[in-house]
């Protein structure tokens, strides 16, 4: 059949050519949607400018044939061959495209967006400016593939095959690329924010420059990987593998870098303010010193003189505060607790996070995690503030917590350091708070007036444990029968030694010409009566 029949035989109303053979004809421009050509060669053929959408070409072959600015919406080219085709600003969104082929294409600013390339073979394909947001990429084999300037926001990846891939410059925020195969890919200067890398292979992949802000590497293997200046802010980072990656002045602000193999990786002047650091394998790290200042302009600044040292400070725990609270949680604690913590966090100006909770018909048990040893000593007031205890603690609470953020360490002559929090607003707004909370209709009074226990982890793995109400854990015994027998409490810790355990295994505020680091040994457990006074 030559094209003069078909468009004769299209315009009396017949749409179903199966099978037929048009290679080498041309079609230039002509408008044929919902034309049928199942299994069709269509081999070098001519179809630049051709309406052909809502059409169905499912197994049809148009290798080397010339689809420039050709209109493919919601076609059906399922299994389709297309290879060292023309597609060139070619609209194909909303197509059916699962594995169709095409090797060595040319899809430059070709439209794909909601299309559906799953199992597709586009290896080699010049993919360059092209727009597929939204689309299923799923399993598609991209492999050598121009994808520059391409935008892939929100695009579904999963297990792709992107093996030395140029993808330099292109936009793949919000992408979910779980199980994707990126060895040897160029990524410089890439959009991933927010994007899914869980169990991704980007081993000796060039992310220079690229921005990782919240994405999600768990579990990734980014071995030999280069990162110099990389945006790795608020990224997820367990269990990640980083052996002799170059992170020179990456960013890995608030990061969260836990249980990874971070062997040979180089990290010299990365950023590394709020990063939570724990069982990371650090062996031949090379990192002179990290940058710890809020606004990463290098006023604060860790340095290393030794491995040991590195290997300290890339083990530290995540900070904890354990309360036991002995009366068990019912409905009604429940949304007390949750209606408290939630007001005081905004009143603090810092938001508490949830505590992981566990409990039986006898106690409860509050952690709360946070994110530097210097924010134990404020949760620690938020936290404790609800229940009748606070009237033992809050006086030394108090007292602590201008020391670390008022005007000088007390009994020193130290200036404290530096900080946005004032402290001074923060104590009478959470007062505030509380009081309120007491006439909410929610309160409940014998919970927070239960007996309880406080311990507290910093980040050297050393326990402090700080607080216990007398009569904690007895039962069957008049309270007035256990008033008059001891005080109501067991005595607290020194002040100097609270700020001590707080503040020995936190990073110093200093410049970047000296550093000393204190020698602790990570596995002390410290009792707040054996501490020095």
């Amino acid at each position: 059949m030559n094209a003069e029949e078909l468009l004769e035989r299209y315009a009396a109303g017949h749409r179903d050519f199966t099978g037929v053979n048009l290679n080498e004809t041309s079609l230039i421009g002509a408008d044929l949607p919902h034309l049928v050509l199942r299994n069709a060669s269509l081999n070098v053929t001519n179809l630049n400018s051709t309406n052909l959408s809502h059409g169905d070409f499912a197994g049809a072959s148009f290798n080397v044939s010339r689809l420039s600015g050709a209109y493919l919406s919601f076609a059906n080219l399922a299994g389709a061959k297309l290879n060292v085709a023309n597609l060139i600003r070619a609209v194909a969104t909303g197509a059916n495209l699962t594995r169709v082929s095409m090797v060595r294409a040319e899809l430059l600013r070709t439209e794909l967006s909601n299309s559906n390339l799953s199992q597709a073979n586009l290896s080699e394909s010049d993919l360059k400016e092209s727009r597929l947001r939204w689309a299923d990429l799923s399993q598609a084999n991209l492999s050598r593939a121009d994808l520059r300037f391409s935008v892939l926001t929100a695009a579904n990846l999963k297990s792709a095959n992107l093996q030395a891939a140029n993808l330099s410059r292109a936009n793949l925020s919000g992408t979910n690329l779980v199980g994707a195969e990126l060895r040897h890919a160029n990524l410089t200067g890439a959009n991933l924010r927010g994007a899914n890398l869980r169990g991704a292979n980007l081993r000796w992949v060039d992310l220079s420059g690229a921005d990782l802000g919240d994405a999600d590497l768990s579990d990734a293997k980014l071995s030999g990987t280069h990162l110099v200046g990389a945006n790795l802010e608020g990224a997820e980072l367990a269990r990640t593998s980083l052996v002799h990656a170059d992170l020179v002045n990456a960013n890995l602000t608030h990061a969260h870098c836990v249980d990874g193999d971070w062997t040979g990786a180089t990290l010299t002047g990365a950023k590394f303010y709020g990063a939570v650091c724990t069982g990371l394998l650090t062996a031949n790290l090379n990192c002179d010193w990290i940058d710890l200042s809020p606004v990463g302009d290098r006023s604060r600044v860790q340095k290393f003189a030794h491995p040991t040292e590195m290997a300290r400070y890339f083990n530290r725990a995540i900070p904890q505060i354990e309360i036991i609270v002995d009366a068990s949680l019912d409905q009604s604690a429940n949304l007390a607790l949750a209606t408290a913590y939630h007001q005081l966090s905004q009143s603090a100006g810092a938001p508490l996070t949830p505590p992981n909770l566990k409990f039986s018909g006898r106690n409860t048990v509050l952690t709360f995690s946070v994110r530097d040893d210097r924010d134990l000593a404020i949760a620690l007031y938020a936290i404790t503030l609800p229940f009748q205890a606070a009237v033992s603690l809050e006086p030394m609470l108090k007292t602590l917590l201008k020391g670390l953020y008022g005007t000088a360490r007390p009994g020193t002559s130290a200036a404290a350091p530096s900080t946005n929090l004032d402290i001074y607003r923060l104590i009478p707004a959470c007062q505030r708070t509380l009081a309120l909370l007491k006439e909410h209709h929610c309160w409940n009074q014998a919970f927070f007036e239960s007996p309880i226990q406080i311990a507290v982890t910093n980040s050297c793995r050393q326990q402090l444990d700080l607080f216990q109400s007398h009569g904690f854990g007895i039962r069957g015994v008049l309270p007035d029968a256990i008033a008059g027998q001891a005080p109501d409490t067991a005595p607290l810790p020194s002040l100097d030694s609270l700020l001590a355990f707080i503040q020995r295994s936190s990073a110093p505020e200093v410049g970047p010409e000296d550093l000393d680091l204190e020698d602790l040994d990570p596995g002390a457990r410290t009792r707040f009566c054996d501490v020095p006074q």
